[in-house]
């Protein structure tokens, strides 16, 4: 497979956030742009219409280094499979789905007074994809054999254990949105027929795409 292949082979929403954080993540490392100009900051939303910071809020927003690399190839793995497998022919239904997860994390940020808040949003992504794919084997760093639905509960112990507590309190308050999005968007709506994280008036508006096999 060519580079073109792969790139026109990556889902839309899975492509854009990747494109935009690898964009930002490039003008820091370079210079050309500073990590102050993309943290959330209400003022100078409200004040200076810098709007974009509510976005950008969500990206890892920091030069090229081992742990950016790993944020990315670990968003673009389960971002993918979400969006190509559990949303096949879906793409306005995840967005939405993602765009009620930054709801969410936009008010934890504004209560908390958090800057970014990328690492939650990964987070969040990685346990709704658990609770959905839970039967996925993973090698963790290549070498500690897991199942997926054990992987959040992973990531917590072990930033627990490397010492990082306010990771470790990042993942756990990340496991619980997750949780809910999961509920209200697999369980809650098998109780009540009623959908609020795939909500039927997306589905009519953007009808499933049809998907054509060569």
């Amino acid at each position: 497979m060519d580079l073109e292949q792969f790139w026109n082979g990556i889902p839309p929403v899975t492509k854009a956030y990747t494109t935009l954080a690898m964009a930002i993540s490039f003008a820091i490392t370079f210079e050309i742009a500073s990590g102050y100009s993309f943290y959330l900051n209400l003022s100078l939303v409200v004040n200076e219409q810098q709007w974009w910071r509510v976005i950008t809020m969500f990206l890892p927003c920091m030069p090229f280094s081992w742990n950016y690399f790993l944020h990315m190839h670990m968003f673009y793995m389960y971002s993918r499979q979400l969006e190509e497998h559990f949303y096949l022919g879906q793409t306005a239904q995840y967005l939405y789905f993602l765009l009620v997860t930054m709801a969410m994390l936009f008010g934890v940020a504004v209560y908390q007074s958090s800057f970014f808040v990328a690492s939650e949003f990964l987070s969040v992504l990685i346990y709704v994809w658990s609770k959905r794919f839970p039967d996925e084997h993973l090698a963790v760093f290549g070498l500690i054999p897991i199942r997926s639905v054990y992987m959040p509960a992973f990531m917590l112990s072990f930033a627990y254990f490397m010492g990082s507590v306010e990771q470790a309190k990042k993942d756990l308050l990340a496991m619980a949105l997750g949780h809910c999005l999961w509920y209200l968007g697999d369980v809650f709506p098998q109780l009540t027929g009623w959908n609020p994280v795939h909500p039927q008036w997306v589905a009519a508006m953007f009808p499933r795409e049809r998907i054509v096999v060569d």
